[in-house]
């Protein structure tokens, strides 16, 4: 279709010339100060020869490297006729000058990155890179660099603590521009967004661009492990269970879940804690309630209401589904659990809001694209209202711990031999998602759950997001009542109950009947002082007393 200059021309327009600088146009002006038809030879060479690797040819990082390479593009061009031989040597003798560095403000590059890709998809390549095209992004810069710090920080940290090797300190640039899929070293994701307008505030695709373009917010799909309970409780609360239901915590045999082998079930710690409610069950993600939850409600059913609520990725509807055996993206993860604080409605995430061309006149315009009745916005309350459990005294305690005090819920995720770690939270105005794991799936160490690897990313990140903002409750919504209720039963409370508490009712799931595992405890045996090894003995003596 194009001659080989519209080609080149082409590819020059668009290449990647590393810090952030895309075309040679501006690599011109980053590392030179001057446009690309006013570069003299020794510069031409330069970035003639970046393309190969931009990060390993960097002038700035690599300044030799880049001499090296530069010289090789002149002898080429020597040994073609393209330039003489003394015009080579002199091109050669010449130091590497640059513009002093500039900080480039991109600090989000996987966020920019998604753009670009579906500017291109759209419009085609000539568009972005001579078009004059202007984009209206929803990134919020301030939380996008309060999330890079608040990642990389703990990153390390990790690295240190856990010996993880290698580093990512100590891992080499790949060769050539295009980076790795598979690093090393460990990685994270983060995506955070309003769950009203599904504007994506914040995206975090892996710890170094350059090294890896490769966005496992988005493109990367992983066991999402206990992250995705919540759907098999939301499904059970949509279905007419409640939070103060019973189910007992023992082990239980599955003698086919689709493999064609019995599968044995164990919680996290190998313990057994008998009868206790969906709140705390879900709070101390006790694997066996949900196993026997989704037998309940049925795995077809928990898939269906996965999808209501933005899970798009395939879902097998098995039993172990459960437990977060399915693929997942970051980005769905965040999606679905969104819907909770918007009161049951989804919404679409959203990177832009506006495309103009340059004359400013609208080629693309994104609308929060909303579907309400995901769920109702009781249902959507009440798993709320569990989810808060997980934070003020379940697996995700260490939030309150460590001081983010506001009205939060949320769910910690750890899969099997610890190979992905998960802390997906909400506030009622901002939703964060967090993953931590190797691109291979890897253990990352022993006892690496979500709550001490993901967590601590989420907690810093929220409690500097949500700094000096006005707190907010979640809004109870109408046809919720509260009542007190027996926490061993489940039943309405009776004054003898040892440990009575309050707990939240959609209309016509609260329990009808009072506890009777409590009830013969109400007579009063205080009123005199029983004796019952003097008792026992008196009507040994007197048989008449046993009648």
């Amino acid at each position: 279709m194009y001659p080989k200059d519209k080609i080149l021309e082409l590819y020059f327009n668009q290449i990647n010339y590393g810090h952030g600088a895309y075309g040679v146009e501006t690599a011109a002006q980053m590392y030179f100060g001057t446009h690309v038809d006013s570069l003299a030879l020794a510069q031409c060479a330069l970035l003639a020869g970046m393309p190969r690797g931009p990060s390993l040819y960097s002038p700035y990082d690599r300044p030799q490297a880049a001499i090296k390479r530069r010289n090789t593009v002149l002898d080429a061009m020597a040994q073609t006729g393209a330039i003489t031989r003394e015009q080579c040597r002199a091109a050669q003798a010449l130091p590497l000058v640059l513009k002093p560095r500039e900080l480039r403000l991109n600090d989000a590059p996987y966020f920019v990155e998604e753009i670009r890709k579906h500017l291109e998809a759209r419009y085609g390549a000539n568009a972005i890179y001579q078009g004059q095209m202007s984009v209206y992004s929803t990134l919020d810069l301030r939380l996008q660099r309060i999330a890079n710090q608040a990642s990389e920080d703990w990153m390390v940290k990790l690295e240190e603590a856990h010996k993880l090797s290698p580093a990512k300190k100590d891992a080499k640039p790949p060769r050539g521009g295009e980076g790795v899929v598979n690093t090393p070293y460990i990685q994270d994701a983060l995506v955070a967004m309003d769950p009203r307008t599904g504007h994506v505030l914040a995206m975090i695709g892996g710890r170094d661009y350059l090294m890896s373009k490769f966005n496992r917010a988005v493109q990367s799909r992983r066991q999402a492990g206990s992250t995705f309970k919540p759907f098999v409780y939301i499904a059970a609360v949509d279905n007419g269970f409640s939070p103060g239901d019973v189910i007992i915590d023992a082990p239980i045999v599955i003698e086919d879940d689709g493999s064609g082998l019995p599968w044995y079930p164990q919680n996290y710690d190998g313990t057994f804690d008998g009868p206790m409610s969906l709140r705390k069950a879900l709070a101390l993600s006790k694997n066996l309630v949900a196993v026997k939850l989704i037998q309940k409600v049925g795995p077809g059913t928990v898939v269906k209401y996965a999808r209501r609520m933005g899970i798009k990725t395939p879902l097998p509807a098995v039993l172990s589904l459960a437990l977060g055996s399915a693929d997942i993206s970051l980005l769905d993860m965040v999606d679905a659990f969104a819907v909770l604080p918007n009161r049951g409605t989804r919404v679409d995430p959203m990177l832009f809001t506006r495309i103009t061309d340059r004359s400013g006149a609208a080629l693309e315009e994104s609308r929060t694209y909303s579907e309400p009745g995901a769920l109702s916005p009781q249902t959507a309350y009440v798993a709320t209202s569990m989810l808060e459990s997980v934070l003020n005294g379940g697996t995700a305690y260490a939030a309150r711990a460590q001081g983010f005090t506001r009205p939060a819920a949320g769910k910690t995720g750890t899969t099997n031999d610890y190979t992905d770690a998960w802390f997906i939270g909400f506030t009622p105005d901002l939703v964060c998602g967090v993953w931590v794991g190797f691109d291979q799936k890897k253990t990352i160490s022993r006892g690496a759950t979500g709550a001490g690897f993901a967590l601590p990313i989420w907690i810093e990140f929220m409690k500097r997001a949500t700094a000096g903002a006005p707190v907010a409750n979640f809004a109870v919504p109408g046809n919720i009542s509260y009542l007190t209720i027996c926490a061993e039963t489940g039943l309405l409370a009776t004054p003898a109950c040892p440990h009575p508490r309050k707990e939240c009712y959609i209309t016509g799931s609260a329990p009808a009947r009072t506890c009777d595992l409590h009830k013969l405890q109400s007579v009063n045996i205080q009123s005199r002082d029983w004796n019952f090894e003097q008792m026992d003995k008196g009507s040994l003596a007197n048989p008449d007393s046993l009648r």
